[in-house]
């Protein structure tokens, strides 16, 4: 059928554009999030698909349904435009134009893409605000995340101190399992990622001196 209506570029990338302003106002969440930005990317329509990227709806469900393809789109767009993972979550924190819930899955996207810096100093930010809040529970995921990314570049001191808060606000909400419930990577757990908050200050204090 594609070979035999589908005769020109043109034509594919208008027809690509229509879809994905039909699937932009469907009323499926799923759908929403498996067909918009597909047919965004078909039609290299790269200022669309950044605009769908950065949409908060679609950000909390795709995190849930299909978090590998997020993080492929955010590969892909980077490849081939100007737009970037890091100045997406900069404007979302600046302009408040989503939940922190959101930002922190952005943030987390981030660290898995190896923007280590950058996330480090988001997910203290996170931490600050979620402990401001009296939010415990993400308070402490943020204060991990942070140690996993200051961990990543080598930044001890900093690793150190996140994982000690971390494990200061998971003994404050009285849930050992709670330690463990940092966003995970795309990879699993390495010599210098995953175990209890008390393990990994351990073995952060003794590469640190």
């Amino acid at each position: 059928v594609q070979r035999r209506y589908i005769v020109t570029p043109k034509y594919r990338h208008e027809l690509h554009l229509q879809l994905a302003g039909y699937f932009a106002r469907a009323t499926s969440a799923v759908r929403r999030v498996e067909e918009w930005p597909w047919q965004l990317l078909q039609a290299r329509y790269w200022d669309g698909l950044y605009s769908a990227l950065t949409d908060p709806q679609l950000v909390d469900v795709a995190w849930d349904v299909r978090p590998q393809d997020i993080s492929f789109y955010w590969r892909t767009i980077e490849a081939n435009s100007r737009f970037r993972l890091t100045r997406a979550v900069t404007e979302m924190l600046a302009n408040r134009a989503a939940s922190m819930g959101v930002c922190f899955t952005m943030v987390t996207i981030m660290m898995n893409h190896g923007e280590h810096r950058v996330a480090a100093g988001v997910f203290a930010q996170l931490a600050d605000y979620f402990e401001r809040i009296a939010d415990p529970r993400n308070a402490q995921a943020a204060h991990g995340n942070a140690g996993i990314s200051y961990l990543e570049f080598d930044a001890y001191e900093a690793a150190l101190k996140h994982f000690k808060d971390q494990e200061r606000v998971a003994r404050r909400i009285a849930s050992s399992s709670s330690c463990t419930r940092c966003k995970p990577l795309d990879r699993p757990p390495g010599p210098r990622e995953g175990g209890t908050c008390v393990s990994r200050t351990r073995r952060v204090a003794r590469a640190s001196g």
